[in-house]
């Protein structure tokens, strides 16, 4: 009686997980030059697109069109509502740059927040 119970409870809690964790792919996208590009913050913008933003040790390559001025800089990418590149720019010094947080402001500017600069 209890190998019974135990097996009903394992196939119940594949069912709930599959039901709970199964996800649809709404879109993606994969851009970046030939090096190390990593994205950590990523938001709708109210134009329907959105704007990411992360570091990028790629120089003038793939989809970067600036090259990167130190081990890794700030890399923001504006895509529109089509997930096509709107504009994309590289920010940084000569070190560690990389964005925490990204936020697209009611201007059409953005802010940013970074995780480290050294």
């Amino acid at each position: 009686m209890k190998k019974r119970n135990y097996f009903k409870l394992m196939v119940m809690c594949l069912l709930f997980a599959t039901n709970v964790f199964a996800q649809e792919i709404e879109w993606q996208k994969t851009i970046g030059g030939s090096d190390l590009e990593m994205l950590s913050s990523i938001k709708e913008t109210s134009d329907g697109g959105v704007i990411c933003g992360g570091g990028s040790m790629s120089g003038i390559s793939g989809d970067k069109t600036e090259a990167c001025r130190g081990l890794m800089d700030f890399w923001i990418v504006k895509l529109d509502s089509n997930n096509n590149i709107e504009w994309e720019k590289t920010l940084g010094g000569s070190g560690w740059d990389i964005i925490s947080e990204i936020q697209h402001t009611s201007d059409g500017g953005v802010y940013l927040s970074w995780i480290h600069r050294f």
